[in-house]
């Protein structure tokens, strides 16, 4: 099946969803039985696979249940229609002991031998969704999902701010905001022909016209929603960050009056609207506990479409055999026949007359079929017996083997999807940069034309740089310049790197084209600029007032955007990630031999790799900075 649509569901700790699972399946095939319905039965219980009409089937795995009381289960519906065979998958997941999380639904929809790109486009919502959000209080981080536009007024405005800011979301959170009062009503039905397509994987709210400006208000400029607008806001939203606003689209009033036809949105804006949001659904990695509980039920399903096609094929097999024996019809003994649960015949055989006669013949028949030989004697049991040894054995690690393959499967699956994440997080890094250059491009053309224009042709002109501030073409020669030995970089008088250069090593190896280098080394110039500043005692500020004051002295700059003076406060907050910014630093700086170091670069402003340099400011003290820290995003809400 090509997967073209998958929502994630967080239910209340105090809900089943296993149960629910089960009670919503039910209530969804009642919606497909009758005169047009495909469905002859909703009748189904239990593990297995479940005939509920001519082109319809229901598979059903189960987890056995933990000792903590942990249930999981996956319920495959498929059905075959004239526009080929569409599939609808609910994986529920009941944790009762876990920290969070302990409820959870996974929906995914598509279509057998679909591409990628047509499963997004053509396979819907499925109908299970709608009805899930409107049964019960479903969440996304800490988002509720609504299955139609919630109308917000002046005193909810906050509600949609901490929606837009939730770092634990997954979920697109769209707002649109209203013309006008008068036309809430009209506006808010608008928006729900909008984003149907988008159920599930999206919350969607809709600032009324009187709550248009006061929302404004809280919105920093970046990430305004201005009237007759609707913008999407991606997971991780950085109000904070002018660049951050780049990631989320607006869509204007022109394009969608284009498709405003007798007062309801027709044609293919609603799937074009839906499609990011969908698409980083079903590419992004699943979440831990997610992850776990599909890769297992994944197992057990694979596991039973084994056992159907031996059944199927011994079924086959028997059918051959039967046409030339004189023996019983398979069909007399069931396929799940056990020791407790035997068929009338077997104990009628012991009051037979040549019972052993028969038995031997049947014996004979088996060695001759199995082993091949002809005239079968006592001793061929032994060889029997080995042979069925054997295939035990085969079957056992034909499971295994099952069981590798599936897990193999599965991995690949999340390292693509963590691929297509972080082609995303670089082609969006991309256009930071280049909005970056572009800007400084702007500002030098004005003013050298500036300067020309007043006839001050030499200073326009910009010598070359001295090769020894050059950007280095690598991570770890970043790192050897910041770092004690012979033919010392100048940089060492203002700026020295104390940490652990494997850290920086990984970033290297993400970094082919030494794009992180030279973004580190412009910080890096960056601090040894400002602590010139301070130790000619022009200036008194601290690097994030260097940046953005324009009365500083002149010096090395980057945006302010890419600097943090502090981490959030859920990090200083969180003893665990707040021990993971501790770095060493000389005695003459602390005692202890390290300090936390909050401050830190970001060169970007991905969710998956996102590399960082920390560092801590002792120009006070030694007039030196440290670098305590280059590597990956460090522990927060949106690394963990």
């Amino acid at each position: 099946m090509t997967i073209g649509y998958r929502a994630i569901l967080r239910l209340d700790d105090t809900d089943d969803a296993v149960d629910i699972a089960n009670e919503q399946l039910r209530s969804w095939f009642r919606t497909k039985t009758g005169r047009r319905g495909l469905l002859t039965t909703t009748d189904w219980d239990g593990p297995g696979t479940h005939r509920l009409g001519p082109h319809a089937r229901l598979a059903v795995v189960r987890t056995p249940e933990e000792k903590d009381g942990s249930r999981r289960q996956m319920a495959r519906f498929s059905e075959t229609n004239s526009s080929g065979t569409w599939i609808v998958a609910v994986w529920s997941l009941a944790l009762p002991n876990a920290k969070v999380n302990r409820q959870t639904l996974v929906v995914e929809a598509g279509l057998e031998g679909a591409t990628e790109a047509e499963a997004r486009r053509v396979v819907a919502p499925p109908n299970i969704v709608r009805q899930l959000l409107e049964r019960s209080h479903v969440r996304d981080g800490n988002t509720q999902l609504h299955p139609t536009p919630t109308l917000i007024g002046t005193d909810q405005i906050a509600q949609v701010v901490e929606a837009i800011e939730d770092p634990d979301r997954t979920a697109s959170v769209v707002v649109a905001t209203s013309l006008g009062t008068e036309i809430d009503a009209q506006w808010t039905r608008l928006m729900g022909d909008l984003t149907k397509p988008g159920v599930g994987v999206s919350t969607v709210f809709v600032i009324s016209g009187n709550a248009a400006v006061p929302f404004q208000a809280a919105m920093p400029d970046s990430h305004q929603v201005p009237a007759g607008r609707v913008r999407t806001f991606a997971p991780h939203t950085d109000l904070a960050s002018r660049a951050d606003g780049l990631r989320h689209r607006i869509l204007g009033p022109t394009t969608l009056a284009r498709s405003i036809v007798k007062g309801r949105i027709r044609g293919r804006l609603p799937d074009i609207h839906a499609e990011p949001s969908r698409r980083r659904l079903l590419e992004r990695e699943l979440p831990p506990d997610v992850r776990r509980g599909m890769d297992l039920l994944t197992r057990s399903e694979e596991r039973l479409k084994l056992q159907e096609r031996v059944s199927d094929r011994l079924d086959s097999s028997s059918r051959v055999s039967v046409a030339d024996t004189e023996t019983r019809p398979a069909a007399s003994i069931p396929a799940t026949t056990s020791p407790t649960d035997a068929p009338p015949s077997v104990p009628q055989l012991q009051t037979r007359p040549n019972n052993d006669a028969r038995l031997l013949h049947r014996l004979g028949k088996t060695i001759k079929r199995w082993l091949g030989h002809e005239e079968p004697d006592i001793g061929h049991l032994d060889s029997l017996d080995a042979f069925v040894e054997l295939k035990t054995v085969e079957a056992a690690v034909a499971t295994e083997q099952l069981d590798t393959l599936v897990e193999e499967r599965n991995r690949l699956r999340a390292l693509n999807a963590r691929l297509a994440t972080e082609i995303d997080d670089l082609q969006l890094q991309a256009a930071y940069e280049s909005e970056d250059a572009e800007e400084q491009r702007r500002e030098a053309t004005v003013l050298r034309g500036r300067l020309r224009s007043e006839g001050r042709w030499d200073d326009a002109y910009v010598e070359p740089e001295d090769e020894i501030w050059a950007a280095p073409a690598s991570v770890s020669e970043l790192v050897a310049r910041l770092s004690p030995g012979e033919d010392e970089h100048p940089i060492m008088q203002r700026v020295v790197f104390t940490g652990d250069e494997d850290h920086a090593l990984e970033v290297q190896k993400r970094d082919p084209a030494g794009r992180f280098a030279r973004n580190f080394w412009t910080y890096v110039r960056v601090l040894h600029d400002y602590a010139e500043a301070r130790a000619r005692e022009s200036f008194a500020g601290n690097v994030h007032v260097y940046l953005t004051d324009e009365a500083a002295p002149s010096g090395t700059r980057c945006s302010a955007d890419r600097h943090a003076a502090r981490e959030s406060a859920s990090v200083t907050n969180n003893a665990k990630w707040s021990a993971e910014r501790v770095f060493p630093v000389p005695p003459e700086v602390s005692g202890g031999g390290a300090v936390a170091m909050m401050a830190h670069f970001k060169p970007n402003h991905s969710d998956t790799f996102a590399p960082r340099m920390h560092y801590y400011d002792d120009t006070e003290n030694t007039g030196l900075i440290y670098v305590g820290y280059i590597g990956r995003h460090l522990g927060n809400t949106k690394t963990n």
